[in-house]
């Protein structure tokens, strides 16, 4: 029976859907012995299958179901168990299926007798030697699956029970499985046969095999990978005549060598060759991958066969290789990764200064990427695994930790970004490259081939006219598509062709025509399949089965040298989901979440590391800014006085540091700590800025942007640090304090922007913003909470119950020089506007409502003591000028003092506001001076007649002060229920201030001191209370005029006061009269309301102006009293 012709084998054809077929069967393999237990689900799980399954285990494969009362809980729940098992069966049989596949077409090549060259027929070797791979990786990972014996036998009883007879394809199935509990054994005899033709295709790996493992000496001396090492060539294309071989992987060499010789051992023994070729990678490897991260430990295994064999002489041999692989293997890759990163680095400063040349060096940058993947791939696939006892020695733990892998990670990154950023230059090269060059000297060669058969005949004219008719134009515009798969199909099939021994003219006869296609393909791959001859080469995806050794590589760039790489941790991450097998779309959405998980992982890390080293140098900042403020100069005089009083003790002083010192070097190598972080800071935003943007699994991570959260924490902590606020002490920082902190940190945080590519404005809005709220976005207390409590609870507090006083001349409240704590320290105008600088006009309008809200406290309890005080002062109201009956009535006021008090604190309030006020109107106008301009012009012209609470609460925000107090009036209005009985209430609120008065100046605390133009018991804070709530009360009643009601309080008042001269003894005489009567001339000249005319109009002038007279002639009784720096 004759043989069908060469095209009707489809020899090509098959060898690529096997080994597609093939790749998909390993990876779904795989996944079953990772997941068994979650496919059996409730079946291997549930106690009650526990003997069953024990059973069908242990008779496997011939398991008898007839009479056996074990096996009924199987019967009971068989339709479920068929549902769960049916996809892993179906798994077996396509692995019987593939096998039998691989074997006919094995036996198709043979009978062939096909000759197989890597250099000659690459396409053509590379399929066989995949697929004889392949069939040794499946054959081993099967006797892996633990649950593999449970699953065909369950399912063979299962469907039985359903249908009466055994699946038609178990028998073969279980046989196979049974047979390979002994994997090697079955390796061997199923693939001996091919012996001679598989060490055949394995011995045309030798030379390239062996150039391409020089030891790092060599690559050093004959400059590998340099681009730069004869100048004049850097523009000539880098090529040889096996440019496919040059950048394949040694992992594939070395798994074509070891399975190959796995399953035809007598070729190791039959020739030196092959035992001098299978050495190499035996001394360069103890394990080598069988899927992800399955291994197999590869002395072992030899080992085994060797026995199979009775290959005594060879256990020698082999020995002495697990000793090499052990002792050297580790070392010589160290020097090797070593080598690869100085190399490509320069690859990367080139290739990126020099983006042209990426065309004609295309070859030499897949060769650096292959080279560095495979090095990385030897480290953490050897890390872990277990070394061979056959060996008998230790290899070297540091040999197995690579503390400058993030390095090489990042480079490669670099490049395979460079190639993508420039997929145009290298398409629109290669295109002109292919019509041109190629197409010349193809045509040259072609025609020089005689015996050619038809069908080959066809393909080469087909490959000069594909060539021919490239579109350079379209190429040059960036916008020609075009697709050379069936180009290299039809190369594929011509090798396989002019491959056999009966074809008419043998590809080992026309070595010129191999090479140049070969060639062509390679610039193929470059025009259209950039991307994936990028993944063949630098596909790093295998690190998701090793995520120990991405947390160590992380962690090692902590404080290193290696800080400006790590950003290559979560690039690689990155590249997880490439590592899915497309025919098992039920593990994409494991890697998909997995990767998105660990990049936005380890992005937060880099930025959290990121962000404690700001607050580090911004600590120091916030501390040098602090020793240039002035209260620091007195640190200088001390540092000076004590010198001169110890001049004897040299060496006991310790010096005073001048701010500025810590700048001065002796020497660049002196590192400070501040040094070393701002070049860690440097490093890890150079790495942080350096990609734009990282893709994964439809996210768009913008590595930059993850800074911004942990800088607005930092900057949240720092002012929490500067603030220094204690809850139970109601201690906190100066304003100003705090305020120079916060400038010194964001003049640092400016500076970073150098260094990075964020909008810090945008940092500095957010968390600055929020301070101005009570609270922040994560609910915590802010600076604007926690001043307004302290002002209020603090200060306030021990003004109106310590001896503290507001003066009105130096706009500040001043302590006694007999109180330890100074209240000028916080309330003066720089401390203030440092406050409204800090908390803005939002913050500064709560501190307002605040206070507000203390005030109208106050008001009700003063409405309570009116209330029961009502008919007394109606009767005083209305008998003023009745001297006998008016003193009868007061005699009967209840609460006077405290009346006074409270309206000594409303004032003390409405003062404190005041100032506020003023700052914020002095900043704002600073800051905003066209806006406050637009705020008074468009107050002063409002229309008069129309309704100007708006317009006021506007004002007020800016810091004007208006006549009529809107917060004020908000807060009081919930107190007005009735306006005619509110109306009557108010007027005799003001009645019982004003016969109220004159008790002030029985007080021996009433006096007043005109350095501080105010009074020691703070009683000139009434008149401020006294025109903020009769403008606010009486405009909320609408009764009258406030003019009216003031007019009626001043009689009131002066006709109160005047009754003190009247006094006939010496005894009843008050002792600060004249300080009582100086709040009239105070009240007049505060109220928008009154005139001095009116005033003389009912008290003497020369009685007020003597009366200041005798406050300002009055001398001091203590010298502490002249120094108003101190105190009062």
């Amino acid at each position: 029976m004759s043989l069908p012709s060469l095209p009707e084998q489809k020899i090509a054809e098959k060898l690529s859907l096997l080994n597609s077929r093939g790749s998909q069967l390993l990876h779904r393999l795989y996944n079953l012995k990772k997941n068994a237990q979650d496919r059996l689900g409730v079946v291997l799980q549930e106690k009650t299958f526990e003997s069953a399954i024990k059973y069908i285990s242990r008779k496997f494969p011939t398991v008898e179901i007839r009479g056996n009362a074990g096996l009924n809980v199987v019967h009971s729940q068989r339709s479920e168990i068929l549902k769960f098992l049916q996809i892993p069966y179906d798994l077996f049989k396509d692995f019987m299926e593939f096998k039998d596949k691989a074997m006919d077409l094995f036996n198709q090549i043979s009978t062939s007798q096909i000759r197989f060259d890597i250099a000659l027929n690459f396409d053509l070797c590379k399929g066989y030697l995949d697929l004889v791979c392949l069939y040794c990786q499946i054959l081993l990972i099967v006797p892996r699956i633990e649950e593999r014996k449970t699953i065909l036998g369950l399912y063979h009883c299962c469907h039985e029970y359903q249908h009466g007879t055994a699946e038609a394809s178990y028998p073969r199935i279980a046989q196979l499985v049974h047979e390979l509990e002994h994997p090697h054994r079955k390796i061997v005899e199923d693939l001996q046969i091919f012996g001679k033709q598989v060490g055949e295709a394995i011995l045309t790996l030798r030379p390239i095999y062996m150039r391409r493992m020089l030891p790092t000496d060599q690559m050093k001396t004959g400059n590998l990978l340099s681009l730069t090492y004869v100048p004049q060539h850097m523009l000539n294309p880098t090529q040889c005549e096996t440019m496919p071989c040059e950048y394949l992987s040694l992992d594939v060499y070395a798994k074509w060598i070891i399975f190959g010789f796995l399953a035809c051992p007598q070729q190791v023994s039959n020739s030196q060759e092959c035992l001098a070729l299978v050495k190499i990678p035996l001394h360069e490897n103890y394990v080598i991958p069988l899927c992800r991260d399955e291994v197999m430990a590869v002395h072992p295994a030899f080992e085994t066969v060797f026995k199979l064999m009775k290959m005594d002489k060879a256990e020698k041999w082999l020995h002495e290789s697990a000793k090499a692989a052990v002792l050297h293997g580790p070392r010589s890759h160290v020097d090797r990764r070593n080598y690869l990163r100085n190399a490509l680095s320069d690859l990367v400063n080139i290739l990126g200064d020099q983006p042209g040349l990426l065309g004609p060096k295309a070859l030499v940058l897949l060769m650096a990427l292959s080279l560095a993947r495979d090095e990385i791939a030897w480290l953490v696939r050897h890390a872990d695994a277990p070394i061979p006892k056959m060996s008998k020695t230790k290899v070297n733990p540091d040999d197995m930790q690579d503390r400058q892998l993030p390095e090489l990670l990042f480079y490669m990154h670099e490049l395979r970004a460079l190639a993508k950023k420039y997929q145009q230059v290298l398409r629109r090269y290669f295109v002109q490259y292919m019509n041109g060059f190629d197409h010349s000297l193809l045509s040259e060669v072609i025609q020089k081939i005689i015996n050619v058969g038809d069908d080959e005949s066809v393909i080469m004219t087909s490959f000069l006219h594909e060539l021919s008719t490239l579109d350079i134009k379209a190429a040059e515009s960036g916008q020609y598509n075009v697709d050379f798969s069936m180009l290299r199909l039809d190369w594929m099939r011509l090798q396989a062709y002019m491959s056999a021994a009966r074809s008419q003219s043998h590809l080992h006869e026309n070595r010129q025509l191999a090479f140049n296609m070969n060639t062509v393909v390679f610039h193929s791959r470059m025009v259209d399949q950039l991307q994936d001859i990028l993944d063949d080469v630098s596909d790093l995806s295998f690190l998701y089965h090793y995520p120990k050794i991405l947390e160590y590589t992380f962690s090692v760039c902590s404080g290193s040298n290696q800080a400006r790489y790590v950003i290559a941790v979560p690039l690689t991450c990155a590249m997880f989901l490439e590592g899915n097998c497309m025919h098992c779309p039920e593990e994409r959405g494991a890697f998909g979440e997995r990767s998105v998980k660990a990049v936005n992982h380890y992005l937060e890390l880099i930025s959290k590391d990121i962000s404690g080293l700001f607050g580090q140098m911004c600590d120091e900042y916030v501390r040098l800014n602090g020793a240039l403020l002035p209260f620091n100069a007195t640190n200088i005089v001390k540092d000076q006085a004590r010198r001169a009083n110890d001049k004897s003790k040299k060496h006991g002083i310790q010096e005073f540091v001048m701010p500025g010192r810590e700048s001065e070097r002796k020497a660049r190598e002196n590192y400070t700590r501040m040094d070393t972080s701002f070049s860690l800071i440097n490093d890890l935003c150079y790495t942080l800025n350096h990609f734009p943007t990282i893709v994964v699994w439809g996210h768009t991570f913008v590595p930059r942007e993850f800074l911004l959260g942990p800088v607005e924490e930092q900057f949240v902590r720092i002012l929490s640090t500067l603030l220094k606020f204690q809850p139970e002490a109601m201690d906190i920082a100066r304003p100003t304090e705090v305020l120079t902190g916060v400038i010194g940190f964001m003049t640092y945080l400016r500076s970073v922007e150098n260094f990075v590519n964020i909008d810090m404005t945008r940092v500095f809005n957010v968390v600055l913003l929020q301070q101005t709220q009570p609270l922040d976005a994560h609910g915590n207390p802010t600076l604007c909470s926690q001043y307004t409590a302290w002002y209020l609870e603090s200060l306030l507090r021990r003004v109106s119950t310590s001896n503290i006083c507001y003066s009105p001349s130096r706009k500040s409240f001043i302590s006694n020089h007999t109180v330890l704590f100074k209240a000028e320290v916080y309330s003066d105008p720089q401390e203030l506007k440092a406050l409204c600088e800090l908390l803005g006009p939002y913050g500064i309008r709560y501190l307002g409502d605040k206070c507000m809200h203390q005030v109208m406290g106050q008001v009700l309890e003063l409405k309570k003591m009116v209330t029961n005080n009502k008919e007394t002062l109606h009767n005083i109201r209305t008998n003023y000028d009745k001297p006998e009956v008016c003193n009868e009535m007061i005699k009967r006021l209840k609460g006077t003092d405290e009346v006074l008090q409270r309206m000594t604190i409303i004032g003390i309030i409405i003062n404190f506001r005041k100032l506020l006020m003023e700052s914020m109107h002095s900043v704002l106008k600073k800051r905003i001076p066209f806006m406050i301009g637009s705020i008074l012009d468009f107050k002063e012209h409002f229309p008069a007649e129309q309704d100007s609470m708006v317009v006021d609460e506007m004002a007020t925000s800016a810091g004007i002060e208006c006549t009529f107090d809107p917060i004020l009036a908000q807060c009081l209005r919930g107190l007005c229920d009735n306006p005619q009985t509110d109306y009557v209430t108010w007027c005799l609120l003001m009645v019982f201030v004003a016969v109220g008065l004159p008790n002030l100046a029985f007080r021996e605390n009433s006096l007043f001191r005109p350095t501080l133009e105010g009074h020691e018991n703070n009683a000139h804070c009434i008149v401020a209370a006294i025109n903020y709530l009769s403008a606010t009360f009486f405009t909320l009643t609408g009764n009258s005029t406030v003019s009216e009601r003031m007019n009626e309080f001043l009689a009131l008042a002066t006709s109160s006061l005047l009754k003190l001269g009247q006094l006939e003894t010496e005894k009843e005489m008050p002792k600060n009269r004249e300080s009582v009567y100086i709040l009239l001339g105070m009240l007049v000249q505060e109220s928008p309301f009154l005139t001095m005319d009116l005033l003389e109009s009912c008290f003497p002038y020369a009685l007020l102006r003597n009366s200041y007279n005798q406050a300002y002639k009055k001398k001091p009784t203590r010298k502490r009293e002249v120094n108003t720096d101190a105190g009062y």
